[in-house]
């Protein structure tokens, strides 16, 4: 059986794709998203936090705790 940490690897692979491959080449410098008092965030820091937030989020559903 695969531990829990590899399972996160294809999902972690396949945030690389859709941004290499769908999001630069669509958005380019452009602000993707814009935060209230802080403006249009470019592509890279809204992967960035995208990346973090779902990272969490899919450890969290298959049950993986940070070592502590």
């Amino acid at each position: 059986m695969m531990k829990p940490q590899t399972i996160l690897l294809p999902i972690s692979f396949s945030y690389v794709v859709i941004w290499w491959f769908f999001l630069i080449p669509v958005y380019g410098g452009n602000a993707v998203a814009y935060v209230p008092g802080f403006g249009g965030i470019p592509v890279l820091i809204w992967y960035m936090l995208c990346s973090f937030f779902f990272g969490t989020l899919a450890s969290r559903v298959i049950g993986i705790t940070p070592i502590e």
